[in-house]
């Protein structure tokens, strides 16, 4: 076994820190009060969680199944009946059949070579498989939902701070206008700033549609329903130091590998419970039968109890269905594997990207800085009568546009954040900021 199967494998043996039903989600690390609400109204009302949730009732009930084996059966039978017979009951005399008859079977199989026993490790294999498949939904749609939250809440921002830019650059149209008026400036100055601003009202409306169509999204992860609720701001989207998240690379509990390493051990149950089937079934069997006649009389019971020894000479289906399941428990496992590699890949992207996001944004951040301290000097000089109006709206301008520049790579800081925590399983907790 590879040294990276170890890894797998002891984190599977371990519950995943992510659970459906936590009282503290993982989104709760951002501690926003607002985002929480549209978390777990997600959770609360989208049908894929719904459906999971009806998926581990049914594995329940197939487990429930499974253990009524172990129980005695009981079974009556009555029936009706027409005709003449000619038996040792009637004293090798030609009569009419007794109408009425029932039959009372007692059936209590005693599982000698454990085929009752691995079918139960089957289903509640199955039940883990399916608490890992829920979890896995709702660790893919509160990312989902956290992720569209924060690009919609970006979007929303971009538009105010666009809304600021264009006003300054309608200043400076109206600025160079007059300018151009009073003989002091050339006219393709003021058609120069009057095409930028055209795009800036360009640029305005196609980020309208965005924002749109982001909360279209969002409607649709909340299970069809328009969020009515506020949005939190993008100041309020704190995120916490990466330094102690991407410690957290040593494990593996993402729901997708707990839920495959489930379905193996179902699988290897199953494959277990079809091998112990060609065996001898040895039960405990009572039978009682009667009749009665058509003027009521009732004839003594005839009744019987013993062990029942049944040996499955010839059942080719036994075997085939035996190479199924063996077929199947190897098919699982090298499923699992695959998944566990391809998590193993996608918590290394997800560490690069992180760290990636935290440089860019750090960068971007000072440039933003940098750019507002020029805007605080140009509005000393510009109140010290040392430089024109128009320079210190262009110091403005540039301000502003630098912070729209820094404003994809805060969202992408935050979502890089949140890939992680999709990449490893929703392992974080609020208790962890």
């Amino acid at each position: 076994m590879t040294r990276w199967s170890v890894v797998i494998l002891l984190a599977v043996s371990h519950l995943p820190l992510f659970s459906f039903g936590n009282e503290a989600g993982w989104w709760q690390i951002f501690d926003n009060p607002h985002l929480d609400s549209i978390v777990e109204t997600g959770l609360g009302v989208h049908p894929n969680i719904k459906a999971s949730v009806a998926a581990i009732q049914s594995a329940e009930a197939m487990r429930n199944e499974a253990r009524h084996q172990i129980h005695p059966e009981a079974s009556i039978n009555l029936g009706l009946r027409a005709g003449r017979e000619n038996t040792m009951y009637t004293d090798r005399q030609t009569e009419d059949t007794d109408p009425l008859a029932a039959t009372a079977r007692l059936r209590w199989e005693l599982d000698l070579f454990g085929r009752i026993g691995s079918s139960i490790d089957a289903a509640e294999a199955g039940i883990r498989a399916a608490e890992a498949d829920r979890d896995g939904i709702a660790l893919v749609l509160s990312t989902d939902l956290v992720r569209t939250t924060v690009d919609l809440v970006r979007l929303k921002a971009k538009e105010q701070l666009l809304e600021k830019v264009y006003r300054a650059q309608t200043r400076i149209v109206e600025h160079i206008s007059a300018r151009v008026t009073a003989g002091m400036l050339a006219q393709p100055e003021y058609h120069q700033a009057e095409a930028q601003r055209l795009m800036l009202l360009q640029e305005q409306e196609t980020l309208q549609l965005r924002t749109r169509k982001q909360e279209a999204v969002l409607t649709a992860l909340l299970g069809g329903t328009p969020w009515e609720g506020p949005l939190p701001t993008l100041a309020e989207l704190q995120t916490p130091n990466a330094d102690p998240l991407l410690v957290q690379t040593n494990e593996v509990t993402r729901p997708d590998v707990t839920r495959a390493w489930w379905r193996w051990q179902q699988k290897l149950a199953r494959d277990r419970s079809d091998a112990q089937a060609r065996k001898p079934t040895l039960a405990i069997v009572a039978t009682a039968a009667g009749e009665s006649s058509k003027d009521g009389d009732i004839e003594p019971w005839k009744a019987w109890v013993g062990p029942v020894l049944e040996l499955p000479l010839w059942q080719p289906k036994l075997a085939a269905r035996n190479q199924r399941s063996q077929a199947e428990a190897e098919r699982a496992k090298q499923q699992f594997e695959s998944i566990s590699l391809q998590a193993l890949r996608e918590m290394h992207v997800a560490r690069i990207d992180l760290e990636a996001a935290e440089g860019v944004h750090a960068h971007l951040s000072a440039r933003a800085t940098e750019f507002k301290e020029i805007e605080e000097q140009q509005k000393r000089l510009r109140a010290a009568g040392l430089i024109q109006r128009e320079e210190l709206l262009r110091a403005e301008q540039d301000s502003l546009q630098a912070q729209i520049a820094t404003l994809p790579w805060s969202t992408r800081r935050f979502t890089a954040y949140i890939d992680w925590i999709r990449a490893t399983g929703g392992t974080l907790q609020a208790s962890g900021r």
